[in-house]
């Protein structure tokens, strides 16, 4: 039997309360029948039959926040589903290597194809280098430029004092400043010091999903993680030594 997380900021999503209950149900039903990497066959008559219920999928589609992609084939992507689950995945770890599998099998893993937010195809030379100036230009604002240092800082000094690739991480820092201040205006700073400081001792928890993480702005960053250390920070049965590190963090 199959075990997935479970989204529980999901009902407090706009587009998801929005939905009328039959689709409520036909999206738990998507995510629990997909396949390891966020895959459904979409079998409309399997799934009305078990739901009890006629379903408008069309409305479904187009209503549930870019969730999700119709492949070539007819097949439903999920299209957080995979950094949700198991946040970035990378080659060097061996339960990471059967879902990389499956996504080249289902042809999410190859430059030009559509791929899962989280799961990125190696870029060529060129493109590296123009993503390498992502990292060189800093935002406008002081505040925010302090930010990033900050942040990039922050990161380093765990990972020997270089990135692998300066282009995609810079481009993640942004992404995290962006993430910040939509959830925080007032103090997107204290925001960002909060998560650094979970997501690190999450990290070093011995949780079996976050120790596989690499610690990295694009691994924050993503959806999956970025959510998930976000609730973990308001879950009031978090392990005391984590509510400890991040204990006066904006709710």
């Amino acid at each position: 039997m199959a075990k997935r997380f479970v989204d529980t900021a999901l009902w407090d999503k706009p587009w998801f309360r929005k939905l009328p209950p039959a689709e409520k149900e036909a999206w738990r039903f998507i995510c629990d029948k997909c396949d390891a990497v966020g895959v459904w066959e979409a079998d409309i008559e399997i799934a009305e039959a078990f739901i009890g219920s006629k379903i408008d999928w069309d409305h479904l589609r187009n209503s549930c926040n870019g969730n999700i992609k119709i492949m070539k084939n007819g097949k439903w992507l999920l299209v957080d589903f995979v950094p949700f689950q198991y946040g970035e995945l990378v080659d060097t770890n061996n339960a990471h290597r059967s879902y990389l599998s499956l996504l080249k099998k289902h042809g999410l893993s190859g430059a030009g194809q559509g791929q899962t937010r989280g799961c990125q195809a190696p870029l060529d030379k060129e493109k590296e280098k123009d993503m390498e100036k992502v990292m060189e230009k800093e935002p406008e604002k002081e505040q925010d430029k302090e930010l990033y240092r900050a942040i990039e800082k922050a990161f380093l000094s765990k990972n020997g004092d270089r990135f692998t690739n300066y282009g995609k991480e810079g481009k993640a820092i942004h992404g995290i400043i962006a993430k910040a201040k939509a959830r925080d205006p007032v103090d997107p700073v204290g925001l960002v010091k909060a998560m650094l400081d979970s997501f690190w001792a999450l990290k070093q928890s011995g949780d079996k999903f976050y120790s596989a993480q690499p610690f990295t702005p694009s691994a924050l960053n993503a959806s999956g993680i970025w959510d998930r250390v976000l609730e973990t920070m308001r879950n009031d049965t978090v392990d005391p030594a984590i509510l400890a590190i991040i204990k006066g963090a904006p709710k």
